[in-house]
């Protein structure tokens, strides 16, 4: 067990897809999020950080140079204390999502107020739109999706 865990590898196989694994490592060209300390300490998550967004153009033995949309940015690779990747924005996944949640608010609020068979039109007739409203928006409006990374030492 104790070997499983020390080897990512075999997990990857285990699972039968190293897609994610690819995804998840950090390399130039990738538009990444990483949160910088001001010093080295034994206890990080007590520490103020800065966030950098930015695409990597290029890692070093101790360094990671960012692209911001300001400027270049040299952050140390010791003073990283959080690094996620961003996955892009998938228009078909917020829209499905956004959908959903129109769909069940429509249908909610279409049948307030209403009794018996007018209630059942109603829902459902509220749901449709709800879904087509929450469909639109989400088509319209995608966020960005950011996904935990990490780099090869």
């Amino acid at each position: 067990m104790l070997a499983a865990l020390l080897c990512p590898a075999s997990l990857v196989a285990q699972w039968g897809d190293s897609s994610w694994v690819r995804r998840t490592q950090i390399a130039p060209g990738v538009t990444v999020h990483v949160e910088v300390g001001h010093l080295v300490a034994r206890a990080p998550q007590s520490q103020v950080t800065r966030p950098y967004v930015g695409r990597v153009t290029a890692i070093g033995h101790d360094t990671l140079f960012l692209a911001t949309r300001d400027s270049s940015v040299a952050v140390p690779r010791i003073l990283i204390t959080g690094l996620e990747i961003s996955l892009g924005r998938d228009r078909a996944y917020w829209a499905e999502q956004d959908a959903f949640i129109g769909a069940l608010a429509g249908a909610y609020l279409g049948g307030i107020g209403q009794h018996g068979w007018r209630q059942r039109r109603a829902d459902l007739f509220g749901g449709c739109g709800g879904f087509l409203l929450g469909y639109i928006i989400g088509a319209s409006f995608p966020k960005e999706r950011w996904v935990m990374g990490w780099m090869a030492p």
